[in-house]
């Protein structure tokens, strides 16, 4: 996996089986799951946060929304049409939404997110 971690200085960290294994599972004691989850996918299946959506869908058997790149207008449809109820996003995706043009929309429709992942932190 390809970090830059908080130096900003890249490099490349092994990651294991197990390690994976251990965090879905912990994933899944502290969010739950329910059969209408859906996980919004558009950060890069080389960006630990991506690998970890997908793998969590796939030991939860829950339904993930993949988007070859992120487009904050496909972002706002998806959340507007309620088709996801969870997403993971670092901190310029979603400032690039939080913006004075869609604040008041964010706000409408943030309360029927289940989960909310801002950069490696978790809002629920």
């Amino acid at each position: 996996m390809n970090t830059s971690a908080t130096t900003g200085q890249f490099k490349s960290v092994p990651l294991r089986w197990g390690q994976i294994r251990a965090h879905v599972q912990a994933s899944q004691e502290v969010l739950g799951k329910t059969e209408q989850d859906n996980w919004l996918m558009v950060l890069p299946l080389f960006h630990v946060s991506g690998l970890s959506i997908l793998m969590r869908s796939l030991y939860n058997g829950t339904a993930v929304t993949i988007l070859p790149k992120y487009d904050e207008i496909k972002v706002l449809e998806l959340i507007e049409s309620e088709k996801i109820n969870m997403m993971s996003l670092v901190p310029y995706n979603f400032d690039s939404i939080r913006t004075e043009d869609y604040t008041s929309y964010i706000t409408c429709y943030f309360t029927r997110w289940r989960v909310y992942s801002y950069g490696s932190h978790r809002c629920v």
